[in-house]
């Protein structure tokens, strides 16, 4: 029996619509190609869905996963799901959920087992709450009806000296592991990455151009199409390179150690916050704590140090040796890219004075220390800005409110001058 020419062109134009709505850049057509700067955690999880979406991408970055470097705090992160903001917006609500979302996926697939994302139980504790916390509970918290497990504390499961607690169902993150995934997925993709410095100090458009010469071998050879779009995740070097004077350090120390504690916890006195979150799979946990704003220092404060240690002792004794110390393995400070009025993801359009003509800039930078699981909706975001632009489609820009923070998590640096570092 012949199947009428028409029903075959009908099958084939649905066939087609579904593929165009589903990878709108890689059928039919030749990939757009991106290049992503910077080879944090939000540069490769942005070079990932680029690729997922069909696009052809080359990643550029100093630092990769790996290295240790102030500026490149991904490496050493001590990295969870967890809320330092009591009031969201839209955008910024959708991107916690997405990264939510996306662990608890990666958290139970044997697909992802390698990515180093575990569930476990978070205690947060204040010792002395703001009064609308402790008026509001759980209606205070914004985050209460978006995790499992979600309960305030009663009084009798408070520790000694707290005076507001709660708990829920979150996620911990192998950081080395992850970055690892992330950049094994990119050349599993097709992607390709390439260690090179960029000249930040000398505009955007300078440095754009000197990431296209970077691959220029590779984009002779190619049938591709030439450089659709380029996106900046650079971190804070993103202040020298796009010239952007709200982006600011918020400077944290951490301590590793032997031992992988049993849950997550973190709690707030007078003078800011310190926290432990376990490496699952690596036998360590990652003690850290007072985030100071602005503070540019690259020296290890041992003072904070020990403050670190005398207040995590409490959070997880089950860590302590048989003489109620902890085996410190190492130590690091790191920086991590802030803006006041929060993260920038938006595009720019810039009439390049060189001879490449007119270029799409993403940025995609500035998200503090929620860099690892804002990566996910950040990074998502981002392709819906390039797929939008293709098509003509409103791409609006990124938030200018300015973020509140929970009283107590950051304090302001005692050395906010810029370093070269």
């Amino acid at each position: 029996m012949s199947v009428p020419k028409r029903w075959i062109g009908l099958a084939l134009s649905i066939v087609a619509s579904i593929a165009m709505y589903y990878h709108p850049v890689s059928w039919f057509s030749v990939p757009k190609r991106v290049i992503v700067l910077g080879g944090g955690v939000v540069g490769l999880q942005t070079a990932v869905d680029l690729l997922e979406a069909g696009y052809a991408v080359n990643l550029i970055s100093k630092d990769l996963p790996g290295d240790i470097d102030l500026n490149y705090p991904s490496q050493q992160a001590a990295a969870t799901w967890a809320s330092d903001e009591p009031v969201v917006d839209v955008e910024t609500k959708r991107w916690y959920e997405e990264g939510y979302k996306q662990w608890e996926v990666m958290s139970q697939g044997d697909e992802f087992h390698s990515a180093g994302v575990a569930k476990r139980p978070c205690f947060r504790y204040w010792e002395n709450p703001p009064e609308n916390l402790v008026k509001g509970g759980s209606s205070a918290l914004w985050h209460s009806e978006g995790v499992s497990s979600f309960r305030i504390l009663k009084s009798e499961e408070l520790p000694s000296g707290v005076g507001f607690g709660t708990t829920f169902t979150t996620f911990c993150v192998n950081a080395p592991a992850y970055l690892d995934y992330l950049q094994s997925r990119i050349l599993a993709l097709g992607g390709t990455i390439k260690r090179a410095t960029l000249p930040v100090d000398k505009g955007l458009e300078e440095g754009l151009k000197a990431a296209r010469l970077l691959i220029a071998d590779e984009l002779a050879g190619s049938k591709d199409q030439p450089v659709y779009a380029y996106v900046n995740a650079m971190g804070m070097n993103a202040m020298r390179l796009a010239d952007d004077k709200t982006l600011f350090p918020i400077r944290s120390q951490s301590i590793h150690i032997k031992g992988e504690a049993h849950k997550i916890a973190d709690r707030i006195d007078a003078n800011g916050i310190y926290y432990a979150i376990p490496r699952v799979g690596e036998g360590v946990t990652v003690l850290g704590g007072f985030m100071e704003v602005g503070n540019w220092n690259a020296t290890i404060n041992p003072e904070l140090n020990r403050k670190i240690l005398k207040g995590c002792k409490q959070l997880i004794p089950e860590c302590l040796d048989d003489n109620g110390e902890f085996t410190i393995l190492k130590e690091y400070v790191g920086l991590r890219p802030h803006r006041k009025v929060g993260p920038r993801v938006e595009i720019e359009q810039l009439k390049d004075k060189a001879e490449f003509g007119e270029s799409i800039v993403v940025h995609n930078y500035g998200h503090g220390p929620g860099g690892f699981f804002k990566s996910v909706g950040a990074s998502r975001k981002v392709v819906r800005l390039l797929n939008g632009f293709a098509s003509d489609t409103e791409t609006p820009s990124s938030s200018s409110k300015e973020q509140e923070v929970f009283e107590g998590f950051y304090r302001q640096g005692d050395h906010s001058k810029e370093e070269d570092v």
